[in-house]
């Protein structure tokens, strides 16, 4: 049995909800969950360039289905999860929080239900593969898009179903599912138990994390997880998570290793307070402190750099749709191979749900919501020497090149087959602030018990 459960924001606010899948295991160790957050970003340029990782400029809003029963499609009446807003043409990256590093979790991605590791259609085994299609958490914090081979991705970008730009359309040939799939397995107990020592979790922020549960962006540091015990053996939560003020500009926290039966300081959803400002705030005058970058407007963002008009003139014509991922530009990320094996996981802990991704105009038709205005160019942001993130390990293996992902076009060069003049700004971006982060992992460790 799978249950949804939601806390309230304080202070009367609309619910903006976290979405964690919640393990329990037979032995009642309620340290066994991962969670897993969708964080606004940059869209880098298509331009033949290799990128480093952008940052978080905030989580989206994430919606249970079922609190909207009677005003969604009829579809998601009968595949249920939650839904989600992205604007077209904006890319977003998922980020996977364990609570306790001496559970690692394996969760298999899709889009459209198709791989987004190994661009095979969707199915819920952990099988040995040609590919491996599944990440393994705490090792892998962050995916930010379709596996592209030899530690590179294609970044996930929001596109109307029925346009041909999708992974799905191109994969299947029809785009009729969307959205985001998540399948998640906890490991094998005994397994689990023969050797393990907890690692420290990386964090990729543009501020040092607030102390909580899930860090400055996640749930307060008095909340009980103990208190959403339930009899099934598997959870899915959502939780709110309104986000803390910044403190220092550009940390990333190491949280320190822990002991077997502790709690560590998950990597705080890397985000800003949201807070409107005018223009007026010159944007050169800004400082992170000043949440300028996440808190300006479309229009005020207009004054500032060349997101392009036909852009939002698209958007604003576009109607309501819901959206599937498509592929954009190319960045460095590893996608780590898994150290344990596919025998390490235990199907029968599986629990799985549909994400669903909506424009700004059915989210609001839905939610009767406003979206959050789309964030700056990656241009901009670099313009003002914000920092980008590298992060590998050298411990570890990656994951190989899959062919059919690798026969997937990107969102340009769809634009170039449809039309004759451009449809994005893809202009190259300088980047001179790169904070580089190393993971670390040894099977050979040895696990502290109890005495």
């Amino acid at each position: 049995m799978i249950q949804v459960k939601g806390m309230s924001e304080e202070r009367g606010k609309s619910e903006n909800l976290f979405l964690f899948l919640i393990f329990y295991n037979p032995n009642n160790e309620i340290d066994d969950n991962v969670g897993i957050t969708f964080h606004r970003t940059l869209r880098i340029p298509d331009d033949g360039k290799i990128y480093p990782l952008p940052p978080s400029l905030g989580t989206f809003p994430v919606k249970r289905v079922d609190d909207y029963i009677d005003r969604v499609p009829e579809a998601w009446k009968k595949q249920g999860g939650v839904f989600i807003p992205l604007y077209q043409r904006e890319a977003m990256w998922l980020e996977f929080m364990n609570f306790n590093t001496e559970y690692p979790h394996a969760l298999k991605i899709a889009v459209g239900k198709v791989n987004a590791l190994s661009g095979e259609t969707w199915d819920e085994e952990i099988k040995q593969r040609n590919v491996q299609d599944y990440v393994v958490t705490p090792l892998q914090p962050w995916l930010d898009g379709i596996n592209a081979g030899d530690g590179y991705i294609k970044q996930f970008i929001a596109m109307p179903l029925g346009d041909g730009y999708t992974v799905e359309g191109q994969v299947t040939g029809e785009e009729k599912v969307g959205g985001c799939q998540i399948v998640c397995y906890a490991p094998n107990h005994e397994q689990r138990l023969k050797q393990f020592t907890p690692k420290p979790v990386i964090h990729r922020s543009l501020q040092q994390s607030e102390k909580s549960y899930y860090g400055g962006g996640g749930a307060s540091s008095d909340f009980n997880l103990s208190s959403l015990k339930a009899n099934s053996s598997v959870d899915i939560g959502l939780f709110s998570s309104p986000p803390p003020p910044p403190s220092e500009a550009f940390g990333f926290v190491m949280p320190p290793t822990t002991t077997c039966c502790s709690s560590f300081e998950a990597p705080c959803a890397p985000t800003m307070a949201h807070q409107t400002i005018s223009f007026e705030q010159k944007f050169s005058e800004c400082s992170l402190d000043d949440e300028c970058v996440q808190s300006m407007t479309n229009e005020e963002a207009d004054n500032l750099d060349f997101e392009g008009s036909f852009e939002r003139e698209e958007r604003k014509k576009s109607g309501a749709k819901e959206l599937g991922l498509a592929a954009g530009g190319k960045m460095k990320q590893q996608i780590i191979e898994d150290p344990y094996g596919h025998t390490f996981w235990d199907e029968s802990t599986k629990a799985r749900i549909f994400i669903h991704i909506v424009n700004s105009e059915m989210y609001e038709q839905i939610t009767g919501e406003t979206v959050p205005p789309t964030p700056i160019t990656a241009q901009t942001y670099s313009s003002y020497n914000y920092p980008w993130f590298d992060f590998y390990n050298e411990d570890t293996g990656s994951v190989g090149k899959s062919n059919i992902l690798s026969q997937v076009k990107s969102v340009k060069e769809v634009d170039q087959e449809k039309y004759a003049w451009p449809q994005q700004n893809d202009s190259s971006v300088q980047i001179n602030n790169v904070t580089t982060i190393k993971g670390s992992f040894n099977k050979d460790d040895v696990r502290d018990g109890d005495w």
